[in-house]
């Protein structure tokens, strides 16, 4: 028999728990996180106003160049259509007719090209300096022209074709715009080679 030591358990004594783990089985359950959820209409309120912002800078930037346009004769009133002639009669202002219209949109493709064209020159001789600048144009601006002398200098001035001037003019539209930009382009980039020069030691 062996002795009873102080590592020995005595056999009456009753068997010692084993609580090995208990703190984990005791321990609460983490808690479970909230799943995400979307405010929709916060987030479609954040848009509406970001929307509200661009459309209206937007809008700005469109009537302030359209009123530089204005000012610097590059485009007419009637140049806008049915709103831009609305606008002319509440002005009290006289709406041209198509034949004028026309030919007043020859006189801005001039400034748009950046002809100086003096005021002295009869419209024929306005024409001329036109062609020379876009040869491609010249039928066009050449029938815009006599239906103008038409309408303005000849006996039967009902005997002028709006709707001719105005297909005329439909016809070289794109074509002015595209190469008077690439001309003001070109007059910019002078202009700043020039400055840069200038400013360059010599």
């Amino acid at each position: 028999m062996l002795a009873e030591g102080p590592l020995t358990p005595n056999a009456a004594e009753p068997p010692i728990p084993d609580d090995t783990g208990r703190d984990e089985l005791e321990r609460e359950p983490p808690a479970a996180t909230p799943p995400l959820t979307m405010d929709w209409a916060q987030l479609l309120a954040q848009w509406g106003t970001t929307l509200a912002i661009g459309a209206g800078a937007l809008s700005l930037i469109v009537l302030v160049s359209l009123s530089g346009l204005l000012r610097a004769d590059l485009i007419g009133l009637e140049s806008l259509g049915r709103p831009g002639r609305q606008l002319l009669r509440w002005l009290g202002r006289v709406v041209p007719s198509a034949v004028t219209a026309a030919y007043r949109e020859l006189e801005r493709a001039a400034r748009w090209l950046g002809l100086n064209l003096p005021a002295h020159l009869t419209p024929r001789e306005r024409a001329l300096e036109l062609n020379l600048a876009l040869p491609d144009a010249a039928p066009a601006v050449d029938t815009i022209t006599a239906q103008y002398m038409a309408e303005q200098y000849s006996p039967y001035p009902e005997a002028a074709n709006g709707s001719l001037a105005q297909r005329a003019w439909q016809g070289i539209q794109r074509q002015v715009w595209t190469e008077g930009l690439r001309r003001g382009v070109g007059r910019l980039i002078r202009g700043w080679s020039e400055r840069l020069g200038s400013g360059l030691p010599k």
